[in-house]
């Protein structure tokens, strides 16, 4: 059956999806310290066993994620219970300095019921207000899926 994203914002978050031709869901947040966005993919899980990745493997696929794309040093990595069932995330900063068109920060999250994934990442283009990264991290554990109606 097919799935939706099922997601939440706090007030003070946008969706800007609209904006980006043929990306991925993205969003922000609405204030003019915002420093990035965060996308989300979602990996639907159609045929065969379900995947049942431990949250050792959705910390291992997110610090992967982030040092095959070179998010910088690796500061964390945790995982947890999330809205959707559980998670792996991993955060990444870079020391300055650091070049114009490369982040010096980067979180990705890796979140599953069993079955399906759902990928997010946040990267920012300066470095973020506690405020912004907190929302981002917020949003992803709240990220569900649902039947599509």
């Amino acid at each position: 059956m097919p799935l939706q994203l099922e997601l939440w914002l706090p007030d003070d978050w946008v969706d800007v999806t609209e904006q980006i031709a043929r990306g991925p869901t993205t969003l922000m947040w609405n204030d003019e310290r915002a420093t990035g966005a965060l996308q989300v993919v979602v990996s639907e899980h159609r045929q065969g066993p379900s995947p049942q990745p431990t949250p050792a493997e959705l910390m291992a696929f997110a610090e992967k994620f982030g040092t095959d794309y070179r998010f910088g040093k690796l500061l964390t990595k945790v995982s947890g219970e999330c809205k959707l069932g559980t998670f792996g995330t991993a955060i990444f900063r870079r020391p300055p300095p650091v070049q114009a068109d490369v982040p010096p920060f980067g979180q990705v999250w890796f979140l599953t019921n069993g079955s399906d994934i759902i990928f997010c990442h946040f990267l920012a283009t300066a470095e973020p207000h506690e405020r912004e990264t907190l929302g981002a991290n917020e949003i992803a554990l709240m990220l569900n899926l649902s039947a599509l109606t």
